[in-house]
């Protein structure tokens, strides 16, 4: 998979907060870091869980969807 087909499947994973979708996105065992924390995802389901509370997140804070705002190198 070349890297702008690769965003534009993760931005269409998270518009459709689609948790299953973005954990296939993922190696395991990965780490996941923001800027407050971070969180080991030793295997797919603790990604699925990870990444339905941040869908959870994005839903009530209004998200919408993601713009890939340049791909010249992608």
């Amino acid at each position: 998979m070349k890297v702008k087909q690769f965003l534009e499947t993760y931005r269409a994973a998270f518009d459709a907060f689609d948790a299953d979708s973005i954990a296939d996105l993922y190696h395991y065992p990965g780490l996941i870091a923001s800027m407050d924390q971070s969180e080991a995802l030793l295997t797919r389901d603790d990604a699925v869980k990870y990444f339905a509370r941040v869908c959870d997140t994005h839903k009530r804070m209004g998200y919408h969807r993601a713009l890939l705002l340049s791909s010249e190198r992608a």
